[in-house]
């Protein structure tokens, strides 16, 4: 047994000395992240809540020293999220999307990603809509708006923090996020905001199976 530990070790660092890259690959419990951010301008505010499924993480370690050092993560994730937005004198909005985000960090703990989603958007008008019916009877219309289908793009960059030894780190970000209705008017809507919020685990408050791979190089 310890003959064939030792074969196995000697193969595996021989690999790594000759610029191969090794994996190994495992299915483990990840715990769902939950974010909440401000979302809009500055004068049109609005709040975003979400949450981030792991579906695959990747874990690339170079040898340094003899040791091996991890350089960066690669992670995947299923994301659902919802959204909302006052626009004074325009409408209220409120935004239903899921999403697949794909995200880089490295060993400092800043991270970049980016995310499309998909979903539907409920508006309603900020303000008294009435309507004039064929018998010229004037009726007030409730809760006017419309419903639109809705897709975003969003970009961000961001930190981990730690706020205590051994603590899941906290993750602050900045998301520049491109919005866009459609049919609206026959054609599109398009509107650019801004997020910035945090993502934190609650130390596995939920867990979901996922891939975890770790790539030495």
């Amino acid at each position: 047994m310890r003959t064939t530990f030792f074969l196995a070790a000697i193969l595996f660092f021989y690999q790594i000395s000759q610029g191969q890259s090794l994996r190994s690959d495992e299915r483990i419990d990840k715990p769902v992240h939950f974010r909440l951010a401000y979302m809009g301008t500055l004068s049109y505010p609005g709040v975003k809540a979400g949450v981030e499924y792991p579906i695959l993480t990747k874990h690339y370690l170079n040898l340094v020293d003899s040791l091996f050092v991890l350089t960066k993560t690669k992670q995947r994730s299923l994301t659902l999220n919802l959204g909302w937005y006052h626009h004074k004198t325009f409408h209220s909005n409120y935004i239903l999307t899921v999403g697949y985000l794909w995200r880089r960090t490295n060993k400092g703990g800043w991270f970049a990603d980016i995310e499309p989603q998909l979903g539907i958007s409920r508006t309603f008008i900020d303000g008294t809509v009435y309507s004039v019916d064929p018998n010229n009877v004037v009726n007030k219309i409730q809760l006017a708006g419309d419903w639109f289908l809705a897709s975003q793009l969003s970009f961000s960059v961001g930190k981990e923090l730690l706020l205590a030894k051994n603590e899941v780190p906290i993750k602050i970000y900045l998301r520049p996020t491109l919005i866009l209705l459609t049919p609206y008017n026959n054609f599109i809507y398009v509107r650019p905001s801004v997020e910035i919020g945090a993502i934190y685990d609650f130390k596995g408050l939920w867990k979901v199976r996922s891939t975890d791979t770790k790539i030495f190089k």
